[in-house]
């Protein structure tokens, strides 16, 4: 049992009212991460400490770096996309400036770009991928050790 204790190697840097405020927001998540640790438990009955934690390495510490790796993923491909939205915004204006095509005027800026309902359809689509870096990947969010992966970020 004592190799466990691996099983959640920088935890004990968490402070243990935080630990638990991040169990009770993420209720599903933990009980899924608890089940998963029950069931390692249960296998675990008749194996050394030496044992468990070869296990952790070969098993857990993998799908942490996987889960890392999705994480990552998904943030570079939100930070190239939303760099894509304000390149294709401002590019054409800065061409139009530069060939003195657009006046430099703010009223006719505004026209040139679509108007109102323009500059909206571009903020919103900016929107969306900040909104989208606040939150976990699905695929991350579904793993059984999330509920670990998550608290070792807090």
């Amino acid at each position: 049992m004592k190799g466990l204790y691996h099983v959640a190697p920088n935890l004990p840097d968490v402070s243990l009212e935080h630990l638990i405020d991040f169990r009770n927001s993420e209720i599903t998540s933990f009980r899924v991460y608890r089940d998963s640790l029950q069931e390692a438990i249960n296998q675990s009955k008749f194996m050394s400490e030496k044992q468990i934690v070869e296990a952790f390495e070969d098993l857990v510490r993998p799908k942490l770096t996987k889960l890392d790796n999705v994480y990552e993923k998904k943030q570079r491909t939100i930070e190239k996309v939303t760099k894509r939205n304000i390149m294709k915004a401002l590019v054409p204006i800065q061409i139009g400036l530069f060939a003195n095509y657009i006046p430099f005027n703010y009223s006719d800026i505004v026209s040139a770009v679509g108007g109102i309902t323009g500059i909206s359809s571009f903020l919103l689509s900016l929107g969306f991928g900040i909104k989208d870096s606040f939150s976990d990947p699905e695929e991350v969010i579904l793993d059984d050790i999330y509920f670990l992966w998550k608290a070792n970020r807090l």
